[in-house]
């Protein structure tokens, strides 16, 4: 995996994203926000709701994508899904 990525990924784990976006845009679904949340070495950070929970997704110069979040699997447990950029 690509450092960078990586690091826009692991930044993306430690500021829990819960702050206001730097800018909003709309998509071709007037009920689907999409929020720019930063940009780092190339990297720009991107969260939407889906279910009424936060997605999150990084796309990259480069033309590397990572998207990712945590899902319960019961009492004291979580797991990452994540889904195949390119």
């Amino acid at each position: 995996m690509n450092k960078t990525l990586f690091a826009c990924v692991a930044l993306l784990a430690l500021a829990g994203c819960d702050k206001p976006a730097a800018e909003r845009a709309q998509t071709n679904n007037a009920a689907i926000q999409v929020d720019t949340l930063f940009t780092k070495d190339g990297c720009t950070v991107y969260r939407f709701e889906d279910g009424g929970r936060n997605r999150y997704f990084v796309r990259c110069d480069n033309g590397q994508t990572r998207t990712e979040w945590t899902e319960s699997c019961g009492k004291n447990c979580t797991h990452t899904v994540e889904v195949p950029g390119a």
